[in-house]
């Protein structure tokens, strides 16, 4: 929190519960799904400090229909944020309770209220809605993306009922800016996820994604893998794969962690820097030092860890 205290947690709260994130230029911004603390509500944050820079923000709308929606969902489960207008503060952000959902919101000059102004309803194609794995809809949609010059938004579906992520592109120009409204999604023909690495033995899933442009102007679509601990890098165009890092994260003194659980990846192109925070949502004890048997101290407290590394250069080819 902001004076460097864990958030409140118990059996079933747990912290913040980040999940997403995406940066302005001077502000990280993460969300809470539902069992935060703060379910349904935005973070802003601090790269320097680590710390929230203000209180939490809970979603809201001057919108009768759109209210009444966030009303119905409770809890909001938000699992990915991605920045649609730096100068309008408009975000867009994935909801998982349905798997069909996205919300358009602004926040305003003072940071002190977040207006959702749409609800975007995601169209399968063929109308088929995945089954997630184990039918656990906590596998659905997860993580997004923007593609500002090309007006192209990415969705990922976090693992199907065959153990598959799946990734989704979707046209911004046809996309509601007011009201609930339809959109439609079309796969990213990525096919080579037999060719990822990563920790081995863990489950195949997606949880983050980021969109950037090399300095030759290459469309790089960021692929943040939780469970397997790596980021990969594909042509979103092509699906090719570009190449892929194992993460190598660790606690505040270095040492080696066990489930970090990474889930929101967001980029600052001008320093070169991809930034990951992690989701401590491990019904086993919450993450941990891997030389200690149980979670101790803030790693028991479901307390996120915000980690910060060098963009690797096979990555932007």
């Amino acid at each position: 929190m902001m004076d460097g205290r864990p958030a409140a947690s118990d059996s079933f709260v747990r912290g913040l519960q980040t999940s997403g994130l995406a940066w302005d230029g001077r502000l990280l911004w993460s969300v809470g799904d539902q069992r935060s603390e703060f379910p349904g509500h935005i973070f802003a944050i601090s790269p320097e400090t680590s710390r929230l820079v203000r209180a939490p923000v809970a979603l809201r709308s001057d919108h009768e229909n759109i209210e009444a929606q966030l009303r119905a969902w409770g809890r909001i489960d938000l699992e990915g944020i991605e920045i649609l207008s730096r100068v309008e503060n408009r975000f867009l952000v994935v909801v998982e309770d349905e798997a069909t959902a996205a919300l358009i919101m602004r926040i305003n000059a003072a940071g002190s209220d977040a207006q959702v102004e749409a609800i975007w309803q995601f169209r399968f194609p063929d109308g088929q809605v995945p089954t997630p794995y184990r039918n656990d809809q906590n596998y659905r949609l997860e993580g997004v993306a923007i593609d500002p010059i090309a007006a192209r938004g990415y969705v990922a579906y976090e693992r199907d009922e065959s153990g598959r992520p799946l990734l989704y592109q979707f046209d911004l120009r046809r996309s509601p800016q007011t009201g609930i409204g339809p959109v439609e999604l079309e796969p990213v023909p990525f096919g080579d996820w037999d060719r990822l690495d990563g920790k081995k033995g863990a489950i195949l899933n997606v949880n983050g994604l980021e969109f950037v442009r090399t300095a030759a102007g290459a469309a790089r679509l960021f692929v943040l893998c939780r469970d397997r601990e790596i980021l990969f890098a594909i042509d979103p165009a092509t699906g090719q794969l570009i190449g892929q890092v194992e993460l190598d994260l660790r606690s505040p003194e270095g040492d080696k962690i066990e489930w970090v659980s990474p889930e929101g990846i967001a980029i600052d192109s001008d320093r070169g820097v991809v930034y990951i925070i992690s989701d401590p949502d491990s019904t086993d004890g919450n993450w941990r030092l891997r030389s200690t048997p149980q979670a101790a101290g803030n790693f028991s407290k479901f307390v996120p860890l915000l980690f910060e590394m060098k963009i690797p250069s096979e990555l932007m080819r």
